[in-house]
């Protein structure tokens, strides 16, 4: 998988990204989702983005992700909120 820098981060992610849409409840069944994750980190893809906006894809993203031990970039989005915004304390 080829890598890019990041802008000016440093970081060098893959050239092609796993989108977190489809893994939220909007898209697969967890196990499904689990499946794609990993398949996706097999395969060389090191950048995951998710957003608050994409149901519960951060909350998978989290269980699927917990104990993975290789390298991985996880992007979230800022700004955009579900109505109502009702924040986890």
């Amino acid at each position: 998988m080829k890598l890019r820098s990041l802008g000016r981060t440093g970081l060098q992610v893959s050239e092609l990204a796993l989108g977190g849409l489809f893994v939220s409840n909007f898209g697969a069944a967890f196990g499904d989702a689990r499946l794609a994750v990993h398949l996706a980190l097999e395969s060389g893809i090191n950048y995951i983005d998710t957003a608050p906006a994409y149901a519960n894809s951060e909350e998978v993203l989290g269980r699927v992700l917990e104990n993975v031990e290789q390298p991985f970039i996880l992007s979230t989005k800022l700004g955009g909120r579900p109505n109502p915004f009702e924040p986890q304390r």
